[in-house]
């Protein structure tokens, strides 16, 4: 099956802050692709996990994840400095 983009790119600033991607897609995602510019950051998919700069499952610096876990508890927080997130979400058509 071929897949196309279900909105245009999601850009999010890193910070010590925890963020979320949003889901103001107007057809059912299937998968995202992930990817990060500038800095590293962790990320955690599950409500329980506790996330910070030191905790969480690292994504490096020109790195990129393809995701299709539940993009409602998907989170990141910045390792150091202010990465950029680019999130592009995707439908199958």
């Amino acid at each position: 099956m071929a897949s196309k983009p279900v909105l245009p790119c999601e850009v999010l600033t890193g910070s010590s802050t925890v963020q979320k991607m949003t889901n103001n897609a107007t057809k059912p995602i299937a998968y995202v692709d992930i990817y990060v510019e500038g800095a590293d950051i962790r990320w955690v998919d599950h409500p329980d996990d506790t996330i910070s700069a030191s905790v969480g499952t690292r994504l490096g610096d020109g790195k990129s994840l393809r995701y299709d876990g539940d993009f409602s508890q998907w989170r990141f927080v910045a390792v150091s400095g202010s990465p950029t997130v680019r999130i592009h979400k995707y439908a199958v058509s």
